[in-house]
């Protein structure tokens, strides 16, 4: 799936305008797409034809909703549509189609100023609206009337679709400043916008479907129309794509064929989070994991990994591992494919002198999660010429940036950048709608997870998952900087997938990290198959 931010996709309509697609060609295609949207909605729930509200703006979003409401109403639907604004306010694509509706009979008036009660009780008795009020290009909170109208739809408490994107939801930050439409679904028009993706209030978009209007592929791709981006492209995974980017098992491998994964991680009341990233790596496939912990932790580890070779580390007086435990480290990542450090790790001074011992010895492929990245600086690992994986959550990569994570969540594209810029790293910000990036200026969004992933120890494992995928494609010779962002991607797919094969088996509420390892078999059957 193309997903593009409102930027994007406002450059790439323009694009394709001035090369001779006729902007009523559009929006016609678009509303058709909307209405087959909606006709579908009521007829899978049995209420087609039904009566349907379509509230429109001024601009091309409302002349969107008129060529849908003229659609439904030629379809057999009982259709009402009212535009906020007098009619010579409407853009002219949109003026055409108020002229057109009302020329064919269709139940349409314009509202300047709308009674938001009674617009209220209408939505109220319909079986589905349909909100065409504002597009991609708005930013912050609607003003009046619009807020009114945005309060009138949500007081209603009926079904709502919306068109390419939710009122009052910023299309690139996933953002609601203020009155927002909570939608069922939302039909994207050309291309899924990112705030319908990612971001805090992304929900409100409901199920995404993406319509093709006729925008040509070559419009995306057009040199201004990529400038107005950060990464590009950006794309949303499948089952097929995320299989696609695994590592392939050759029937006479053995344990060194399939990739070495060192762990450095743990202190005392910590140990699952080395525990649990040692299972998830080894669910990945990896052929050997190590994992060095502190000496108090390490029959606990032990005991919960047996699979795994689990080594005693000096402690400090903390229970986290001593300063000198740097060169036991060193020494065992010597013959390792890729490094994981970070998982309970902890912050104090010991572990952090362990760790930078650690780093200025290691070299090689390295996986970056939790207290790790609270004790290394972005700038130091743009020296590194092997691939690097940062995994944080926002919290984690508004202390490597300096930010809050308040402005980190306000834009999460944006600080997914800053961080892949300073670090030269393939990071993902981890949260709902997980977004990985790439050095090289491509970037993910992930569809798959839910709730049941916000739980402690969710991270390790990916952090753990991600390092088994790397290691077996390090041992190939294929761990190189395009396949490292790809795989990572991958990871996090396999991740949210998982997740979800769990949460359907026991419910969210009760998914938990352990749980969530023994998912990954399931996941990676599918994606093998």
């Amino acid at each position: 799936m193309r997903v593009v931010t409102g930027t994007t996709m406002r450059a790439a309509d323009a694009w394709a305008i001035s090369g001779g697609l006729p902007e009523t060609a559009l929006m016609y295609a678009a509303g058709r797409a909307v209405a087959a949207a909606a006709r579908l909605w009521l007829r899978r729930r049995g209420r087609w034809p039904g009566r349907v509200l379509v509230v429109c703006g001024r601009g091309n979003n409302g002349g969107d909703g008129l060529v849908a409401a003229l659609a439904l109403a030629n379809w057999g639907a009982e259709v009402e549509a009212v535009v906020c604004a007098e009619p010579e306010a409407l853009a002219p694509a949109a003026r055409l189609y108020w002229e057109a509706a009302r020329a064919a009979g269709c139940a349409v008036e314009a509202q300047p100023q709308p009674d938001a009660r009674a617009l209220a009780a209408r939505a109220q008795a319909a079986d589905v609206v349909v909100d065409a009020l504002l597009g991609t290009g708005v930013r912050g909170a609607p003003r009046p009337p619009v807020e009114a109208v945005i309060g009138a739809l949500e007081a209603a408490g009926r079904p709502v679709i919306a068109v390419d994107v939710p009122s009052g939801l910023d299309a690139d930050t996933g953002r609601a400043a203020g009155a927002a439409v909570a939608a069922v679904e939302t039909v994207a028009l050309g291309a899924a916008k990112l705030g319908c993706l990612t971001g805090p209030d992304h929900w409100r978009a409901g199920r995404v479907r993406v319509a093709d209007i006729g925008i040509p592929d070559a419009a995306y791709e057009a040199e201004e129309v990529r400038a107005t981006a950060p990464f590009h492209p950006i794309t949303a995974w499948g089952l097929k794509e995320a299989a696609g980017a695994l590592p392939q098992r050759r029937p006479t491998g053995h344990k060194g064929t399939f990739g070495r994964v060192f762990i450095l991680a743990g202190a005392t009341g910590m140990s699952g989070a080395a525990a649990l990233a040692a299972r998830a790596a080894l669910r990945a496939g990896c052929g050997l994991v190590e994992v060095l912990v502190p000496e108090p932790v390490w029959p606990i580890v032990a005991a919960l990994v047996p699979e795994a070779l689990v080594h005693p580390a000096p402690a400090d007086a903390s229970g986290g591992l001593a300063a000198e435990a740097g060169e036991a480290a060193a020494a065992l990542a010597g013959r390792a494919d890729v490094v994981l450090a970070g998982p309970g790790l902890g912050r104090a001074p010991g572990a952090a002198a362990a760790l930078a011992h650690f780093l200025s010895a290691f070299r090689g492929p390295l996986v970056l999660d939790a207290d790790a990245l609270a004790l290394v600086e972005a700038a130091a690992l743009r020296r590194r010429e092997a691939p690097v994986a940062l995994t944080p959550h926002a919290g984690e990569l508004a202390r490597l940036l300096g930010l809050t994570p308040e402005a980190v969540e306000a834009d999460r594209l944006a600080a997914l950048h800053r961080a892949v810029a300073a670090s030269g790293a393939a990071v993902v910000l981890k949260g709902a709608g997980s977004l990985t990036g790439a050095p090289d200026g491509r970037a993910w969004v992930n569809l798959t997870g839910n709730d049941g992933l916000a739980t402690a120890g969710a991270g390790d494992v990916l952090a753990g998952l991600t390092a088994g995928l790397w290691a077996q494609a390090a041992a190939a010779g294929q761990l190189d900087g395009r396949r490292a962002p790809e795989l990572l991607a991958a990871a996090v797919w396999l991740h949210g997938r998982a997740g979800d094969l769990a949460a359907a088996r026991l419910g969210r509420r009760a998914l938990t990290a352990g749980e969530l390892v023994r998912h990954l078999a399931a996941a990676l059957r599918e994606a093998e198959r």
